[in-house]
């Protein structure tokens, strides 16, 4: 497979999955020292054609005191991301986001009747398998 010898530790799991809620802020630290030249940012796809950075703010440099990268995840978020190091290819992972809230919808149920979920927001959680 594709993969990189490097890798970002989070609470320390190395490069792990990640699975974001929509309505929440996540900030990762990057004042570890060895952050330096491992600058984390969002991508649509794994080989970073294109960033995401829509809610992505960074602060600072990677490796220094104070620095991070932080994502506001909303219901506009798309439902898979990769967070992956700007300077080294697939030097991270997929990030899953439960996202899209559903308000003022109908449904019809199998015997055709409507079902309004018009009161009654909910959230449509995204199961992600991996392999």
């Amino acid at each position: 497979g594709t993969g990189s010898s490097l890798g970002y530790t989070l609470d320390g799991v190395e490069s792990p999955f990640l699975e974001l809620k929509a309505g929440n802020t996540y900030r990762f630290d990057q004042a570890d020292g060895t952050n330096a030249t491992h600058p984390l940012l969002f991508y649509y796809d794994p080989g970073k054609t294109t960033a995401f950075s829509t809610g992505v703010t960074t602060n600072g440099t990677p490796g220094s005191a104070g620095a991070y990268t932080q994502i506001v995840v909303s219901d506009t978020t798309p439902h898979i991301l990769y967070y992956q190091c700007s300077s080294h290819a697939y030097m991270g992972n997929r990030v899953g986001i439960n996202s899209k809230v559903l308000q003022d919808v109908s449904f019809v149920s199998s015997t055709g009747t409507s079902v309004s979920y018009a009161t009654n927001a909910f959230a449509i959680a995204q199961a992600v398998a991996l392999g």
